[in-house]
């Protein structure tokens, strides 16, 4: 019984997110695709940003020996948009966490995480996020649907346009495949 992450059944690392459109994405498509290693990788949605420290909180009480023990450091990253809330609230787990690297905390570049999907869908993506706060739960949940679909049907066209258009969140999710697996 060596204690390993796997005697737990637990995962190689977590990855909290700001929504669940994002984990959907990284899971089912950049992560296969581009760092297939990271496939035991917990994604975890706060569902919205104000949700995220209060879900990285209970993530740090819940397995607070995984941080303490040597073989377990390091394991976790939260990544928000790149908005004010995003920074702020990205600022403040900086703050709250000194003993963290700033790496484990971060934001996008942009505010949405439809901005990474590929350019044909730009013109969907424009007229869904333009629409109010309230108004956009549905139809970004049809957007991502849609993405969804068109990646399952031609998955080769779709890895290759997602490499275009979500480099920034592949290079990051490459950045945690170095780190747990160094």
């Amino acid at each position: 019984m060596g204690y390993e992450l796997f005697d737990f059944d637990l995962a190689d690392g977590w990855l909290l997110l700001e929504e669940s459109s994002a984990q959907a994405i990284i899971r089912n498509y950049l992560i296969p695709w581009f760092v297939p290693r990271l496939a035991r990788i917990q994604l975890v949605s706060a569902g919205g940003v104000g949700k995220v420290e209060p879900a990285f909180e209970d993530f740090r009480r819940l397995f607070l020996y995984a941080h303490l023990e040597k073989h377990y450091q390091g394991r976790a990253w939260v990544v928000v948009y790149g908005d004010e809330l995003g920074k702020k609230t990205i600022q403040s787990l900086r703050t709250a966490y000194k003993s963290w690297s700033d790496d484990h905390f971060q934001t996008w570049s942009e505010e949405d995480f439809e901005r990474y999907y590929p350019p044909r869908f730009a013109s969907e993506m424009q007229r869904v996020l333009a629409l109010s706060h309230r108004e956009k739960r549905e139809p970004k949940r049809r957007l991502l649907e849609q993405v969804k679909t068109w990646c399952e049907a031609n998955a080769d066209e779709a890895k290759r346009e997602f490499e275009q258009s979500a480099t920034e969140v592949i290079e990051f999710l490459r950045k945690i495949d170095a780190r747990l697996f160094e």
